[in-house]
């Protein structure tokens, strides 16, 4: 038995499979961005709306008998959706 020769392989291959390599690590890159921008964004979201009640409670607090609009919109159970009234 001889030898068997070595296919040859076309110059191009090892640059789609370097394509290929960044093209994945790109897309989970992207991923990862988009995780942490949406932590990021949803932790400063829930910090303002925290220190919106603060101000709007302790406000209200000192006028008795006024309510702001936006109180039923700070309550835990509040549903945008709701169509009773």
């Amino acid at each position: 038995m001889g030898a068997v020769a070595p296919v040859p392989v076309p110059s191009y291959v090892p640059a789609i499979y370097a394509c290929v390599f960044v093209w994945v690590f790109v897309g989970r890159a992207m991923e990862v961005l988009d995780l942490l921008l949406t932590f990021q964004f949803n932790s400063r979201l829930e910090s303002f709306m925290a220190k919106f009640k603060t101000a709007d409670l302790s406000s209200t607090g000192q006028q008795r008998g006024i309510r702001s609009l936006l109180c039923p919109l700070m309550v835990e159970t509040f549903d945008p959706f709701d169509q009773s009234k």
